[in-house]
């Protein structure tokens, strides 16, 4: 076995079975058996790491791994999970953001002494501890939401991060404007994914993200991260049916217009990839009568994916879909007075998107089941460049289309005419 090419071993070791959670439990007896299969392990073993603030592992990282070149090398995935206490009374939300932040900032420091020449991707999570969880009503409420203290601005620069990943259970509100504040953190940053697990939305912060994209145009129009997910709020059909409308909230103190679909807007100017998830109108595509001359429409010159899945509520608390007259629970039936606009500005997008390959416009709907239940299903629009392979992100019934693509256009799906 110790005559095998290194390179061997290496394809051996990705077959061996490892526990999900610990990986070493499996792999580290191989590690014993000579140098070429204890390289081939920690190649393994370090290619993915998680770590979490409730143990000592970024102790255990800041002085094992990152220090060693050649475990660093290994390394191509890195998970901090952060879970949050349950603070209570006055200044809570402050001593909850202070944690979050004291903890991104020892991660960020062992990170910044990268120079940069090896490439990972981080994923940040964010979660109450399990022994301080929020009840259903409490959880619901979480605003002002947690966020970073001075923006963000006390952490290291980190230049070995290529991608980010964000993710915020349903039980901590991370602001939105968290995503502008850590963006200026990586400099060499190239795509970024943020993804909310909650049904409620509010104003208050979406705005807030606004200001912040608009305050940073300027370094957005010069980085490099040029592909954006954003998931803002689940966007399935049952959480924006009556019983459910005490979570939208409204602040009509601020813009008569969707400020966050405007902001949004102007940042995809920028980009190559934008795929997004929430409560949105025909802003994210085309201005509306409302909005400020600041936020103007210009070309997408770099723009080939685009992908917008709304939830059925507009953001200033109309329908996309109306009950129809035999069912009172749930909504299915096009309203014309707000779809309408948002196709137009849809249209008029795409005729600014010259190398656009795909595009989509689609809802999670709820229809009848033979047992007289529920069942969701997706009610989309898709444009399709000519002899473009289709993405997994269109779903898996797209590859029925296969032998039509090279003169398809516009795809429907399940929109009923």
């Amino acid at each position: 076995m110790e005559a095998l090419p290194l390179e061997i071993i290496i394809i051996i070791a990705s077959f061996l079975p490892v526990d999900t959670l610990t990986h070493q439990r499996l792999l580290a007896p191989y590690a014993t058996l000579s140098r070429k299969w204890q390289g081939a392990i920690e190649r393994r073993t370090f290619s993915s790491l998680r770590l979490s603030n409730e143990f000592d592992d970024l102790d255990i990282f800041s002085d094992i791994v990152w220090p060693n070149y050649t475990r660093r090398m290994f390394l191509r995935h890195l998970t901090f999970r952060i879970y949050v206490r349950r603070y209570t009374g006055k200044g809570s939300l402050q001593r909850a953001s202070e944690m979050i932040t004291s903890n991104l900032q020892m991660l960020f420091f062992v990170l910044s002494k990268s120079d940069g020449s090896k490439e990972i991707a981080l994923k940040l999570s964010f979660h109450v501890s399990a022994s301080h969880s929020l009840d259903h009503i409490e959880r619901q409420s979480l605003e002002p939401r947690f966020e970073l203290i001075g923006r963000g601005e006390q952490l290291a620069t980190v230049k070995c991060v290529s991608s980010l990943a964000l993710y915020s259970d349903a039980y901590i509100g991370l602001a939105l404007r968290t995503i502008v504040d850590l963006m200026a953190r990586f400099p060499r940053l190239r795509s970024i994914r943020f993804t909310r697990g909650e049904y409620c939305t509010y104003r208050n912060d979406r705005h807030g993200l606004a200001t912040a994209l608009i305050d940073a145009a300027g370094f957005l129009s010069k980085t490099e991260c040029l592909k954006v997910t954003l998931t803002t709020e689940r966007v399935g059909p049952w959480p924006y049916y009556p019983r459910f409308s005490s979570y939208l909230t409204y602040n009509t103190s601020l813009p008569p217009y969707d400020t966050f679909g405007a902001a949004m807007r102007m940042w995809s100017h920028n980009l190559v990839y934008l795929k997004i998830n929430g409560v949105l109108s025909s802003s994210i595509f085309w201005p509306s009568g409302n909005e400020q001359s600041e936020i103007k429409v210009s070309h997408w010159p770099r723009l080939r994916e685009l992908y917008v899945a709304f939830a059925i509520m507009t953001p200033e608390g109309g329908w996309y879909f109306e009950e129809p007259s035999d069912i009172q629970t749930r909504r299915c039936v096009p309203c014309n007075d707000t779809l309408w606009p948002l196709f137009e500005a849809w249209a008029k997008a795409i005729e600014s998107m010259p190398v656009l390959e795909q595009a989509l416009v689609g809802f999670n709907m709820a229809g009848p089941s033979m047992f007289d239940d529920y069942y969701p299903y997706k009610w989309s629009i898709v444009l399709q460049v000519p002899d473009v392979l289709h993405s997994s992100l269109l779903g898996t019934w797209t590859k029925n289309l296969g032998p039509y693509l090279h003169n398809s256009r516009l795809i429907f799906q399940d929109t009923n005419g």
